[in-house]
C-alpha cells in the first residue's frame, strides 16, 4: 500500500482561474453597460423625436394662427371698405362741404403728409385758405399722395397711414381739423405711429367720445385704404409728380417770379385779396 499523498492545486492554476473569472465578470459588465447605453440611446432618440415633433407642431400651430389672423384681418378690412362721405369720386376729399358746395372756384391741393414743404406751405397759407373757404369763395379739394413712403430715407407707411386716418376723420366731420393736426405733428419724433394717431393727432382734431370710437374702428380696420390708394394712383395719372401742387379748377399756370417761371401760387402774399385775384387769373388762364 502506497504512502504517497495527493498533490495540492498549484497557486498558478488558482491565479489563472481567478483571472478567468474576473475577465468573465468584466465582459458581462461591459455587455450590460453596452445594452444600457443602447437602451438609453434608443430612449433618447425617441424622446428627441417626440420633442421635435412637438416643436414642429407648435410652430405649425403658430404659423396657422398667424395666417388665420392675417386672413381674418384682410377679410375684415375688405368688408369694412368705405368711401369718405365728402369724397370727390376717387380723386380727393372736399374739405369744406358746408361752404364750398356752390363755390365758383375749386382749389386742388395735392399733398403728402410727410412732405416738409407741404407743411411749410400750410403754415404760410392755411389761414388764408380757411378764410376763403368760410366765405364760400372756393371749395378746397385735398388729394392726398403717399409716394414718400417709398423714399429710401423714410421707408415707412406713414403717409398712407395718415391719409387713411384723415379719410376716416371725414366720417366724423373732422377732416380739415385732422388734416391740420397731422401736419402739426410732422417733425415731432415718432411721426405717425398708431399711438400718435390715437393720441395727440386725434385729440387735436377734436375727436372724442363716440366720434373717437367710430374713427378708431375705421382707422384700425383700414376702412378707407382702398380709397386712399386710388387717390394716390389718380394723382399720378393726372401728371402730379411732386407735392405740394396747387391748381385752380384743374389748372396750374406758370408766372414769373424772381426772374424765372414758377407755379402761380408761389409768388403770393398770405392775404385773401392776393389769393382771390390770383385764383381768378388762374381760372381764366
Amino acid at each position: 500500500m502506497s504512502n504517497k499523498k495527493a498533490k495540492p492545486t498549484s497557486s498558478r492554476a488558482k491565479t489563472k482561474a481567478s483571472e478567468a473569472s474576473r475577465r468573465e465578470r468584466l465582459a458581462a459588465q461591459r455587455e450590460a453597460e453596452q445594452k444600457r447605453q443602447r437602451r438609453n440611446t434608443l430612449i433618447g432618440g425617441i424622446v428627441a423625436g417626440v420633442l421635435a415633433l412637438a416643436v414642429i407642431a407648435v410652430v405649425a400651430v403658430v404659423v396657422i394662427q398667424n395666417q388665420t389672423a392675417k386672413r381674418e384681418q384682410a377679410e375684415r378690412e375688405a368688408a369694412a371698405q368705405i368711401a369718405p362721405p365728402n369724397a370727390i369720386g376717387e380723386d380727393a376729399i372736399l374739405a369744406n362741404p358746408d361752404t364750398g358746395a356752390n363755390a365758383q372756384y375749386t382749389l386742388n391741393l395735392y399733398v403728402d403728409y410727410q412732405c416738409g414743404v407741404c407743411k411749410q406751405t400750410e403754415e404760410i397759407y392755411g389761414e388764408t385758405w380757411k378764410a376763403l373757404m368760410d366765405e364760400g369763395f372756393l371749395k378746397l379739394e385735398v388729394h392726398t399722395m403717399t409716394f414718400m413712403d417709398d423714399q429710401p430715407s423714410l421707408n415707412n407707411d406713414h403717409s398712407r397711414r395718415v391719409a387713411v386716418g384723415a379719410a376716416c376723420a371725414d366720417t366724423r366731420g373732422k377732416y380739415w381739423e385732422f388734416h391740420n393736426a397731422a401736419f402739426n405733428r410732422q417733425g415731432e419724433g415718432q411721426l405717425y405711429t398708431d399711438s400718435a394717431m390715437d393720441g395727440q393727432i386725434a385729440q387735436d382734431a377734436g375727436l372724442e367720445g363716440a366720434d373717437f370710437d367710430a374713427w378708431k374702428t375705421c382707422y384700425d380696420d383700414n376702412a378707407t385704404a382702398q380709397f386712399v390708394d386710388k387717390v394716390n394712383e389718380n394723382a399720378g395719372r393726372n401728371g402730379v409728380t411732386s407735392t405740394p401742387t396747387i391748381m385752380v379748377n384743374g389748372k396750374n399756370p406758370q408766372v414769373e417770379g424772381d426772374g424765372r417761371m414758377t407755379d402761380w401760387w408761389r409768388v403770393l402774399d398770405a392775404n385773401t385779396d392776393a389769393w382771390k385775384k390770383a385764383i381768378e387769373d388762374a381760372a381764366n388762364s
